[in-house]
């Protein structure tokens, strides 16, 4: 047997678990708007629709 297959068959829950981690990361993920002004934000969160707001800032 090889290094590489028994090392698989010993740690079979770690390749899963990353496994999971990376489809949950590639389906949650949140992707930027297409809003182009504050005009567009005020019809969005106006619409009537329910409206997930997200603030970022690096300070």
């Amino acid at each position: 047997m090889s290094r590489l297959a028994e090392f698989m068959s010993e740690n079979w829950l770690l390749p899963i678990l990353l496994g999971v981690i990376a489809v949950a990361f590639v389906f949650l993920r949140s992707s930027p708007t297409d809003l182009a002004d504050e005009t567009a934000f005020d019809a969005a969160i106006t619409s009537g629709r329910p409206t997930i707001v997200g603030f970022y800032s690096n300070y």
